[in-house]
């Protein structure tokens, strides 16, 4: 009992040491504070190669920069500028921000989308800076491990078990959002970082409207920072009492807004991707290789290593087909050696073509299994279907129905299953919103127009005068210039 006793002493003592006081470094107040600093950018490290890894980055080196630039011109004015920040765009169609402990700051390719100007990415960036200054994360994470961290600390020391588990746990706490409290103090630091950097504040204030509009209309890709955070209504009456505080009621000095830089940089942007195969009625399609192929009821179809590639089985394990596009080459412009070379097919048994369809037709021996493959010319690509027969199944039934009715689509279909990206366009003549979008299509879109509208904060009605710039919808279900 003695020892029991001594042990427990132990332990409170133990946890009661590793707790430490430490200064916010906004409120300049004293908090408890499990980790030190170099303890959250270790979190922080670690938590970047996992949202790399899950979400992928947006390689657009230009973008990239812009992003870079903005930020770090925000983060020198924060409470922390020692903190090494970066900045990337996560490639997501979502609306979505969010921050890593030690300065690790991501928005997403939607969020800069739905963005007009760089003031309004600024308010952005310094939203996501002021969940570092309050060490927001840290705090949520303290307050979801509670007190079990005290055991995971003596139990397992600082060693890399530890760790791995601790940034499992944080991960899951940040990507579940902040209480409102938080949030209305990012918001603040928000404000303040923007007007000390020289953007119009006014401007946050006007992205929360298209925020709010999301939400009332539930329009766009809204999720995470935006869905979970408080009432965007409140929030935007928050801001303005706090522009209010710093600034007065009017703009007393010329604010950065730069509202045709920021566009030039993401012209070009994709919107949204429709990565891979898209299912429409009984037909697969695939809008970048411009195919479709049949979709039959009764098998299971499943995404390959890739968003290209796609594979077909049955339940009962009697048949696999795989359909993997070789891109760049044709079938008798190397389309062939080259599949047999990637799937390691060196024994060929027999060659010829599959009825009249002209299609090359190929049987293969691996590991003792026949293995067919049909090479179907989509120049300058080849899509190879292979086909494995285990079983008596209805599997051949299947090949046979992809290699009669796989067609090409026309260049206007494969445009609705492609992606579609932002087009900045310069108004030529005094136009409304919805008077451009009729002339440009060349019909009434009433589901179009709305998008467009709230990818640029306007209204239906907004008069447009030479000169000005606007955000339009191309390719997929967009406009087709």
């Amino acid at each position: 009992m003695y020892d029991n006793n001594v042990r427990l002493l132990f332990i409170i003592l133990s946890a009661f040491f590793l707790f430490s006081c430490a200064e916010n470094p906004v409120t300049k107040t004293k908090e408890i504070m499990v980790f030190s600093e170099a303890d959250e950018v270790r979190f922080g490290r670690n938590l970047d190669e996992e949202i790399r890894s899950r979400f992928g980055i947006y390689e657009d080196l230009a973008i990239k920069r812009y992003v870079e630039k903005v930020g770090r011109r925000l983060a020198s004015y924060s409470h922390r500028p020692h903190l090494d920040f970066s900045f990337e765009i996560v490639d997501s169609d979502e609306v979505n921000a969010f921050a890593l402990p030690g300065g690790f700051i991501y928005v997403t390719r939607g969020l800069l989308c739905y963005l007009n100007n760089e003031a309004q990415l600024a308010g952005v960036l310094g939203h996501e800076i002021g969940h570092v200054s309050h060490r927001h994360s840290m705090k949520a994470l303290q307050a979801t491990i509670g007190a079990n961290i005290l055991l995971n600390i003596i139990a397992l020391g600082t060693g890399s078990q530890f760790w791995v588990q601790i940034s499992d746990i944080s991960l899951q706490a940040i990507m579940a959002g902040y209480s409102r409290e938080f949030e209305y103090q990012a918001d603040n630091l928000s404000v303040e970082y923007a007007i000390k950097a020289g953007y119009d504040p006014y401007e946050i204030r006007n992205f929360f409207l298209t925020i709010e509009k999301m939400e009332s209309g539930r329009q766009g890709p809204l999720v995470g920072i935006f869905a979970d955070h408080p009432l965007t209504e409140k929030r935007i009456k928050n801001v303005e009492e706090r522009i209010s505080e710093m600034i007065g009621t009017t703009l007393e000095r010329k604010f950065i807004v730069k509202e045709e830089d920021y566009l030039s940089v993401i012209d070009g942007l994709p919107l949204q991707k429709k990565k891979g195969w898209v299912r429409e009625k009984s037909e697969l399609k695939h809008g970048d290789l411009g195919v479709s192929i049949p979709y039959v009821r009764g098998f299971v179809y499943d995404r390959g290593s890739s968003p290209d590639e796609l594979v077909i089985y049955d339940t009962h394990g009697g048949f696999a087909i795989e359909i993997v596009p070789v891109k760049g080459k044709a079938p008798h412009m190397g389309g062939i050696e080259e599949f047999e070379k990637k799937k390691g097919l060196k024994q060929k048994v027999s060659f010829g073509y599959f009825k009249d369809k002209n299609i090359p037709l190929c049987t293969y021996m691996v590991r003792n299994e026949k293995v067919q493959v049909a090479y179907i010319d989509l120049f300058p690509h080849t899509l190879a279907i292979s086909f494995v027969e285990r079983t008596f199944s209805r599997g051949g039934y299947l090949f046979d129905e992809l290699l009669k009715k796989t067609r090409r689509m026309t260049k206007e279909e494969a445009s609705l299953f492609s992606v579609e990206r932002i087009k900045v366009y310069e108004v030529n003549r005094e136009t409304t919103v919805s008077e451009l979008i009729y002339s440009l299509s060349g019909k009434f879109d009433e589901k179009l127009l709305k998008r467009i509208c709230l990818l640029n904060g306007m209204s239906r009605d907004q008069v447009l005068k030479p000169g000005k710039k606007i955000k339009l919808i191309v390719g997929g279900e967009g406009l087709h210039l």
